[in-house]
């Protein structure tokens, strides 16, 4: 198992938790130092050394990489690791083990560095008065807290800094930068800047260390903006870098200091492993984390206008037998939640309606039902399909005191699902007494229940809304009550097995489905889950203030059920029905309300028409990067990636909706609207990135289900 050191700049850096558990997931020992300053690095056991002198030297030589954490801002003059550990740079015998430094701070000031660094790095140091010294990445003149650093997806900042991995020629849609300020305007993201005479002069000297013979110098990675393309857009200077090798050493990008970051294992989940692996240093045997995504509301159209159903229909119907066969090729599926079951049960005419959530002709229909069809064939491989119960109770969860609003519909009652209408049967509990000491006969209607392995009476009281009579369900409900989550429960498996004509509401062998934020439940909605035999369930694990939704347990895991935590690959709800940018209606760009979550600055709205193709580059860079970002973080942390297809289906091109983003291709709600927008198949090209990811990176990340996420969870408890 391979031994890592970080060294953070003190010891109760909160973000040290975070890594240190996902390192060793991954298969890693890891120990922990803290920088006090020049003369004094703190090691986990309390042991002060001096991080210049041989017993340092010593020291590192115990482990087979050590990570330098430093997140200093771009003109911050503090005491930071860069201070002292830049000598390490100078540590190159075979002995020695490679140093990757996170967010290595060279700020011309630093009087330390002045003999600390080798005197042939290429890198040169920044002036913040010298625009020369290094270059923007990103920057605004607004309050950062509004929107351009502030955290979204758990990703602390939506500039999209794509760069090119050099290595592998390719261009990487990850969150990169060297150096930052989110306090101060313009509130920089920067990159850093090579002199070139002496990178060249590097990269024709051989360097040999542990038998391999490699360059002295290298460029990993530069910035490689699609904006920069087309006029208007952001272009970089040959000298501007991302990440560099000197030696068997790494300069790597940096992570933002601020306390919006609320998931720091985000900003490392590339960028970590790639250098670890490019280093030599890689776990035997690997545990790489299992990549997967679900979707929410698998067939709805959102968007309202003049478009034609069918159209969109069938741009679903290539959209998933994309999926469907990649998927099937790499062992991996879309988790697919129904809409009708939670939300629009019984509101419509026809089920395929209920899902498409819009009131159809009968070839918009016919359209959907091949998509239903290619869904169903794929239930067992691809494309699984569960309940996915919204808002039955109006987002106020099944806690202790939430009141339920809203009628709950429920479903024609048969042999096989007894509970529906116009069966009079029980909805809320009554007295409940542990059989063994209740005394005589229980009056009737009483039923038996067993909890935790005993059995127990539940004694009507007479209570007005005790039993559900033979009609639907008025308001108020008690949503932590256990008969009314079996309604709700069988209603939904009633809906997407006869209705919808799967096989099971379950997701086949997974035994798992997944409801939106806390609308899972709490115990009384686990249990009958877990007597249906059902695994797991995604259930938000931060209940929202007030709403008394249900806790998580810590290990995740209830009485053997699984709760999985969802998080967004996507911008959120209410969602961008209306393409990547639309000057009217909800978008990518700017959001319900207009919330201006990609456009900084105003930038893009403001130069859509004038420099379109640029700024549709940019959008695009900015939602790519923060996705992609988002969804490694995920994988990280064992968590449910999720999106919702409507959003998806607004950027699709109506003839080439497998097509690569491209701004000359529009994407049909653009073209029926008369504006440009265009066509992006994001779910597409996050695919074929992760797909990217898994090839060059397969200690850290695989092809995986839901049911290995699972299984990584009861692993760990």
């Amino acid at each position: 198992m391979p031994r890592l050191l970080l060294v953070f700049p003190n010891l109760a850096n909160v973000v040290s938790h975070e890594l240190v558990r996902v390192l060793r997931r991954w298969g890693y020992e890891t120990a922990l130092a803290g920088y006090v300053n020049t003369t004094t690095l703190k090691t986990h056991d309390g042991t002060e050394i001096d991080p210049n002198s041989n017993t340092a030297r010593n020291y590192l030589r115990q482990f087979d990489a050590v990570c330098v954490f430093d997140t200093a801002r771009f003109d911050e003059m503090g005491s930071t690791p860069s201070d002292a550990c830049s000598l390490w740079l100078q540590w190159n015998d075979d002995a020695d083990p490679p140093v990757l430094f996170f967010g290595m701070h060279l700020h011309s000031g630093r009087s330390a560095l002045d003999t600390r660094l080798p005197s042939d790095f290429p890198i040169v140091r920044w002036n913040p008065s010298d625009p020369n010294t290094y270059t923007l990445g990103e920057t605004t003149t607004t309050d950062s807290s509004l929107h351009a650093f502030t955290s979204f997806l758990w990703v602390p900042a939506r500039a999209g800094t794509p760069v090119r991995l050099t290595r592998e020629n390719q261009r990487m849609f990850v969150l990169s930068f060297n150096t930052h300020n989110e306090t101060l305007a313009p509130f920089p993201l920067v990159y850093l800047r090579l002199n070139l005479t002496a990178h060249n002069t590097l990269a024709n000297t051989p360097f040999t260390y542990r038998g391999r013979t490699m360059p002295k110098g290298e460029i990993i990675a530069y910035p490689d903006y699609p904006e920069s393309a087309y006029s208007g857009g952001r272009t970089f200077s040959a000298d501007t870098i991302v990440a560099y090798r000197y030696a068997q050493h790494w300069i790597l990008p940096n992570r933002m200091r601020t306390r919006l970051s609320l998931h720091p294992i985000t900003l490392y989940a590339f960028w970590l492993p790639y250098a670890l692996k490019h280093a030599g240093v890689v776990p035997n045997p690997s545990r790489p984390f299992p990549v997967y995504l679900e979707c929410d509301h698998f067939l709805a159209i959102n968007a309202t206008g003049s478009y034609n159903y069918t159209t969109m229909l069938n741009l679903y119907a290539d959209y998933y037998a994309w999926i469907a066969d990649f998927c099937n090729a790499r062992g991996t599926h879309l988790i697919c939640g129904t809409y009708g079951s939670g939300t629009t049960h019984q509101q419509f005419a026809h089920p395929v309606d209920s899902e498409v959530n819009q009131n159809l002709d009968a070839t918009a229909r016919a359209a959907g039902e091949r998509v239903l069809q290619l869904l169903r064939t794929n239930h067992h491989k691809a494309t699984p399909v569960g309940i996915h119960d919204h808002r039955v109770f109006a987002g106020r969860g099944w806690g202790d005191n939430a009141i339920g609003s809203g009628t709950i519909r429920r479903h024609s009652a048969s042999e096989r699902y007894p509970l529906g209408k116009p069966n009079d049967v029980r909805r809320r509990t009554g007295r409940v007494v542990l059989k063994d000491a209740y005394r005589g006969s229980p009056p009737a209607g009483t039923l038996e229940v067993e909890i935790d392995g005993q059995v127990y009476y539940d004694i009507p009281t007479g209570a007005s809304d005790e039993m559900t009579g033979t009609g639907d369900l008025s308001a108020p409900h008690s949503p932590r009550d256990y008969w009314l989550a079996k309604i709700v429960i069988e209603r939904g498996e009633e809906y997407v097995v006869n209705q919808l004509g799967f096989p099971d509401a379950w997701c086949g062998s997974h035994r798992y489905t997944h409801t939106a934020a806390h609308s899972s439940g709490g115990l009384g909605y686990w249990r009958v889950l877990k007597e249906k035999g059902v695994r797991g369930i995604r259930h938000q694990d931060l209940p929202s203030e007030g709403a008394f939704q249900q806790r998580v347990p810590f290990s995740r895991v209830w009485n053997g059920l699984v709760l999985i935590n969802p998080d967004g690959v996507e911008i959120g709800v209410p969602g961008p029905h209306y393409g990547l940018y639309h000057p009217s209606k909800d978008n990518w760009v700017r959001a319900a309300s207009g919330t201006r979550h990609f456009d900084i600055d105003n930038d893009i709205s403001t130069n859509w028409n004038t420099q379109y193709e640029a700024m549709a580059c940019r959008a695009y860079q900015r939602v790519f990067t923060t996705m992609f970002t988002s969804w490694l973080g995920i994988a990280c942390r064992l968590n449910a990636p999720v999106y919702h297809p409507p959003h998806i289906l607004g950027m699709l091109s109506a003839t080439e909706p497998l097509a690569p983003f491209d701004p000359a291709r529009l994407c049909y709600i653009a073209t029926v609207d008369g504006h440009n927008a265009p066509h992006w198949n994001m779910t597409k090209e996050m695919l074929e990135l992760m797909d990217f990811v898994v090839q060059i990176l397969p200690e850290f990340y695989r092809w995986g289900t839901v049911s290995d996420v699972m299984d990584r969870i009861e692993e760990e408890v």
